[in-house]
């Protein structure tokens, strides 16, 4: 009898477990993930009968090593980043199947490709670079640098963004910062392609003393202020806005 509908089902039969992956000298690693027992249940609903009859059962395994990190593309973007690294094949146990016409022909081997294919690509997908914010907590801004398996727990750290400031224009720049409370910096001298990067407890008010005038412009925590040119005098940065 064929059934009138199918319904499929995977069911986590075991818990997952991580271990950790060794460098030659033995320091962590990466970490390793397993999935012990995955099982596809697969039912048919028939006419005349309420409930869903079983028609085959399945075991898959996979071991994934895993290695994690944080992606910098440029100053101020952070992003999680899982890396897959090639491990051991699935394994695939037939625990019931059904003889046909209620169960067709299953190949083994077609079955853990077919499942190592699907895992790749949702694993690729979940595992693709993943914006991460800066975290602000009590006035204060922290920016992710660096994150691991330990070998016993996974780690991140967090660091105070840093504030830089970049000529790109096409002469020498000249100009002081503060911060909260403290005097004026001593006239720092900026050549062009070159950078300038502070790490204060609190946002800088910069100006600079290249061009006529005077033009103060705060530079928030985490933000790069890029001098585009100097007479007339201006400055880039979606964060970096004059003080009014």
């Amino acid at each position: 009898m064929q059934a009138e509908e199918l319904e499929t089902d995977f069911v986590l039969m075991a818990p997952l477990a991580i271990s950790t992956l060794q460098s030659a000298d033995g320091k962590p690693d990466g970490f390793q993930l397993e999935i012990p027992q995955l099982q596809l249940q697969l039912c048919g609903r028939y006419a005349g009968r309420k409930l869903p009859q079983p028609i085959a059962t399945v075991d898959f395994g996979i071991i994934q090593p895993v290695k994690m990190g944080i992606e910098k593309p440029d100053f101020a973007r952070r992003a999680m980043k899982l890396s897959m690294i090639a491990g051991p094949k699935p394994t695939v146990v037939p625990r019931h199947i059904d003889p046909p016409p209620n169960a067709p022909d299953f190949d083994v081997e077609k079955l853990a490709k077919q499942f190592e294919s699907g895992w790749n690509q949702t694993f690729t997908t979940f595992a693709m670079a993943n914006p991460l914010k800066d975290i602000h907590r009590n006035g204060m801004a922290l920016r992710w640098e660096a994150a691991d398996w330990t070998g016993k727990h996974f780690a991140v750290r967090l660091e105070r963004p840093a504030i830089r400031v970049r000529n790109t224009a096409d002469q020498a720049i000249e100009y002081q910062v503060h911060g909260t409370g403290t005097p004026w910096s001593e006239s720092l001298r900026l050549a062009p392609g070159d950078f300038h990067e502070f790490r204060p407890p609190t946002a800088l008010t910069w100006r600079t003393t290249s061009a006529a005038g005077e033009t103060l412009f705060t530079l928030p925590l985490g933000f790069e202020a890029n001098v585009k040119s100097i007479t007339p005098l201006r400055v880039v940065q979606g964060a970096v806005a004059p003080v009014k």
